[in-house]
């Protein structure tokens, strides 16, 4: 088995897939995004006629589900290059090449944008007044067509209450029967009465979505926006209490908890026993993931919300240690943010900068014997809240012979603040995963993890991989050898227990 590096390659994708001698052969994309990249790099005419007929093809074949996505792109490309009449062409092609609402209903949002965005305001408008006569509409479509309608309506031919008329018709006509559709028009005259400056009309329009509850599960992106507004116009009313009451619920209802919400609640000057809850809420949300990626992507969203809470609640002590979970348990991509985030909290904390550029020295530090610079964040004791008590007792009355379950447990006892165990849980799942190099570096990965993190020695992290590989005879596999490898557990669990 070849040697194992704790640093690999990485791969930078561009996008096209080919692209030989661009100036003479067709050129392909991943998508129409990385098209249109390509399109806005480049001032080559030849090129951009390439882009803009791949562009054309996608536009005349996509599936009807990707019509909004792949005319975005088309549209941009065709204004900047003067080619109305073939996105006309091609939308009326799309429009009548099959007797369908879905498909009448998405191209005449296209020609509405088209023309939107030439400043052909009332052409745009009289489309989508014209698709809106159309009974075939269902009440998801209409909803869709009527929003955007009533946006032309205000803001760019200045009939604000023709708009609002519209709304109120089109939510008469709908009923509340389709809770999404609704919901839709609710937020889109919610917003209308807000630039009216009638906050209690844009309060009623919202309460109306917040009175969904569980229904909100099913469309979390109009529910959660309109429940964090409502929020906010009950706290400029002076109505905290309410408003935080709301942001509440909206966290019952949801699977998952919005990203900013505990901004949200010290926006609206939530009391600390509503602080407590959110936070229990979040912790225990972190808990219930079944598999690693599921969980990194919630310790890496959630992390910094208990954060912020925690220094809401001027428990900064408290908060330095949850960022110490987050630099274990984060990915590469926002590592800086929880470096960042920890500094911010020493300084909180300390009322000074000393710790926190101790800890910022700390991270350019690569460690050696000639050079031991000291985590500051070794200094704080384990965190030891209830939710992670109670989730510790359970998990430690349990065990597994399963090496992705043991990967899982490794990361949870990294987000318990365990690193030792975490370290411990590691090893037993390379012990017992498959001879295939992903699985291997995957758990020699979760190995060094915590030993990088922590110590900023990379050659302490790479001798306890090496311990695995070669044993303790070494590469040449011979004992009494120079290449011996001693085995590095006792030294890295010194290293990795909080003082």
């Amino acid at each position: 088995m070849k040697a194992m590096k704790l640093v690999g390659a990485m791969c930078v994708l561009f996008g096209m897939v080919t692209c030989h001698a661009m100036g003479q052969a067709p050129v392909a994309f991943d998508n129409h995004y990385r098209a249109y990249e390509a399109w806005q790099a480049t001032q080559d005419d030849a090129l951009r006629e390439k882009i803009f007929q791949w562009v054309l093809k996608q536009a005349e074949t996509c599936p009807q589900s990707e019509i909004r996505n792949v005319f975005q792109s088309f549209r941009f490309i065709a204004k900047g290059m003067n080619r109305g009449d073939e996105f006309m062409r091609v939308c009326t092609m799309r429009d009548t090449e099959q007797d369908s609402i879905e498909m009448h209903q998405a191209i005449a949002l296209q020609r509405s944008e088209w023309h939107s965005g030439i400043a052909e305001y009332k052409t745009a408008y009289d489309i989508l007044e014209k698709c809106l006569k159309d009974a075939r509409l269902t009440p998801v479509l209409r909803s869709a067509v009527a929003v955007k309608a009533s946006q032309i309506l205000s803001e760019h031919l200045k009939r604000p209450s023709d708009a609002d008329a519209l709304l109120v018709q089109t939510k008469t006509a709908i009923s509340t029967n389709d809770a999404e559709a609704y919901a839709t028009l609710c937020l889109a005259r919610a917003a209308l009465r807000e630039s009216l400056h009638d906050t209690p009309g844009a309060i009623a329009e919202l309460e109306t979505i917040l009175d969904y509850g569980e229904a909100g599960r099913e469309w979390d992106w109009t529910y959660t926006p309109a429940m964090q507004r409502l929020a906010l116009l009950l706290a400029s009313e002076g109505r905290n209490e309410e408003a935080v009451v709301a942001l509440l619920r909206m966290l019952g209802t949801l699977k998952s908890p919005p990203t900013g919400i505990a901004k949200r609640l010290i926006e609206v000057g939530a009391e600390a026993t509503a602080c407590e809850e959110v936070l229990a809420m979040l912790r225990r949300h972190i808990l219930g993931a079944s598999e690693l990626g599921d969980m990194r992507q919630r310790i890496e969203r959630i992390q910094p919300e208990v954060v912020d809470l925690l220094l809401a609640l001027d428990r900064p002590a408290e908060a330095v240690a949850e960022c110490r979970v987050f630099t274990l348990c984060a990915p590469d991509r926002t590592y800086p943010q929880a470096a960042d985030l920890t500094a911010r909290c020493l300084k909180a904390l300390d009322r000074n900068l000393v710790r926190a550029n101790a800890f910022l020295d700390f991270q350019r530090a690569v460690i050696s014997p000639t050079n031991a610079v000291e985590n500051v964040l070794l200094t704080f004791p384990t965190l030891s809240d209830t939710i992670r008590k109670e989730a510790y007792g359970k998990l430690a009355a349990t065990d597994s012979s399963d090496w992705m379950a043991l990967l899982i447990r490794s990361t949870m006892l990294c987000w318990m603040d365990r690193p030792v165990e975490a370290v411990e849980a590691a090893r037993k799942a390379f012990m017992l995963c498959p001879m295939e190099e992903s699985s291997l570096q995957a758990c020699a990965n979760a190995i060094a993890r915590p030993i990088l993190v922590l110590t900023r020695d990379p050659a302490l992290a790479q001798r306890a991989v090496d311990h695995l590989l070669y044993g303790g005879d070494g590469p040449d596999g011979i004992r009494g050898t120079e290449d011996d490898i001693v085995d590095p557990l006792p030294e890295i669990f010194g290293k990795l227990s909080y003082k």
